[in-house]
């Protein structure tokens, strides 16, 4: 009964923390544990987890601006009337925010594709010459991002970016011009989408990213 216990309270934790994240549980995730835990004392519990789902579900989809305001509002009316609103809802929509602004700052096309809003493209960085749609793509994306979010202007994710820097670090200096040559072909134009991969380029080799 106990290891049981345990581990229901690890898969409800596991479910909290994706709620926190700033993400959406998935029916898959939560609708087994409400199952298990029916009629036993972990059932509270599980409803708790399934509440907090749902009550931030609607914060959790506003643009940051809105979710600033509506910060703004709850906090100055938990100052205003302290023992009449629940401050633990506050934290829990002050967590979401925050941690939507870091994945949103660090990694933004893989947050607009696990928030739901961006349907994931292939990017094949190996055939800089052959992903000029993809890069489209993602440059319009990075900009709707970039506006609504107040996302810096990314177009590779992380794990691309990581890649990218893989693949060049000891290649030959005219492998590089090649791909360099493919990957401005592919941007057709759009300097400000190939600066941006350069961008991500530079952190882990400045000086291909500056030559690139």
């Amino acid at each position: 009964q106990a290891r049981w216990e345990r581990q229901i309270d690890r898969q409800i934790n596991a479910v909290n923390s994706i709620t926190l994240a700033g993400y959406e549980p998935t029916t898959e995730q939560m609708l087994p544990l409400v199952n298990a835990t029916k009629g036993t004392p972990m059932e509270g519990q599980v409803a708790q987890m399934v509440q907090t789902a749902n009550a931030t579900r609607e914060f959790r989809r506003m643009l940051p601006a809105q979710q600033e305001a509506t910060l703004a509002g709850m906090e100055a009316e938990a100052r205003k009337n302290p023992g009449k609103f629940d401050v633990q809802v506050v934290g829990r929509l002050r967590t979401i925010y925050d941690s939507q602004r870091s994945q949103v700052k660090e990694d933004p096309i893989s947050f607009a594709v696990r928030q739901g809003f961006a349907e994931p493209v292939p990017l094949d960085i190996s055939k800089p010459g052959e992903i000029g749609p993809q890069i489209n793509q993602r440059a319009s994306l990075a900009r709707e991002l970039r506006s609504q979010y107040q996302a810096p202007f990314k177009i590779l994710t992380k794990e691309e970016a990581t890649q990218l820097s893989a693949a060049l670090k000891d290649a030959p200096v005219q492998q590089k011009r090649d791909y360099f040559a493919g990957l401005a072909r592919s941007t057709a134009g759009d300097r400000e989408a190939y600066s941006a991969i350069m961008s991500q380029l530079a952190p882990d080799d400045p000086v291909t990213a500056i030559a690139g």
